[in-house]
């Protein structure tokens, strides 16, 4: 939201916003919205896996 919004970078916040959306895919998860079946990680990890995926 800060790229698009505040920065006016809708290219850059397209990226991320691919980023998670790969990760989320891939079937990872934070706890807040882990359901059975999926890979729950960390925040820290799920920031982790959306920068390799930049």
């Amino acid at each position: 939201m800060l790229f698009r919004h505040s920065l006016d970078a809708v290219a850059i916040a397209d990226c991320i916003e691919a980023a998670v959306a790969r990760v989320l895919e891939d079937g990872y998860r934070t706890a807040d919205l882990y359901k059975k079946g999926l890979t729950q990680v960390s925040t820290e990890e799920m920031g982790r896996l959306v920068t390799e995926r930049l």
